[in-house]
């Protein structure tokens, strides 16, 4: 079975990363979600963000297609048409789209990584076909437990940061949500010597 996937966070690091993986496979059909005015405005921010990606940049507009949305707002920003064509084609989500700065307001974090989740859960349940909901979280939800902790422990209520908060309370989200789901942590991100 071919999956259609929906990517959000692909102008990120995590998401440009994500997508190179997904381009290995031609038969895959990826839509990464956009912030942009824009269809033309969201195909111009994904080419800037993929133009050291070759392969990548070259996939844009053909296993790649750029969607105007947002995960923070309700039915992610988008159209009818849009929103009706993806929960009828779409069989993977990979939400990879957060706000990582540590130095961010409350607020914000909790907009985007707590609120997006939430949105993204609320699309993914009128997904007919959906397989799995793929969220991308962090090592960085045990708050201030130390020693071995166990996924099963991961509940707390003090935490270092904002992120740390609005990642572990995303993370309950997606745990509660009933649907077919896995998170995954990265613990630690490297840019490679080129693009950084």
């Amino acid at each position: 079975m071919t999956d259609t996937i929906l990517l959000t966070g692909g102008t990120g690091f995590l998401g440009t990363l994500l997508a190179a993986r997904l381009c290995q496979n031609p038969e895959l059909k990826t839509y990464v979600l956009v912030r942009a005015a824009d269809d033309e405005t969201a195909i111009y921010r994904l080419k800037a963000a993929w133009q050291h990606e070759k392969k990548l940049y070259e996939a844009i507009g053909h296993t790649v297609i750029p969607i105007c949305g947002d995960f923070t707002k309700e039915n992610l920003g988008l159209g009818g048409e849009d929103l009706a064509l993806l929960r009828e084609c779409v069989s993977l989500i990979l939400h990879a789209g957060a706000e990582i700065g540590f130095q961010k307001s409350e607020r914000e974090l909790t907009e985007t990584n707590l609120t997006g989740t939430e949105h993204m859960i609320a699309f993914a349940k009128g997904v007919k076909g959906l397989r799995r909901f793929v969220f991308i979280s962090t090592a960085y939800v045990a708050g201030q437990k130390s020693g071995l902790v166990l996924e099963d422990m991961l509940d707390t209520e003090a935490f270092s940061s904002h992120y740390e908060k609005s990642k572990a309370g995303a993370e309950a989200l997606v745990r509660a949500s009933g649907l077919p789901w896995s998170i995954c942590r990265p613990g630690m991100i490297l840019g490679d010597s080129q693009s950084g």
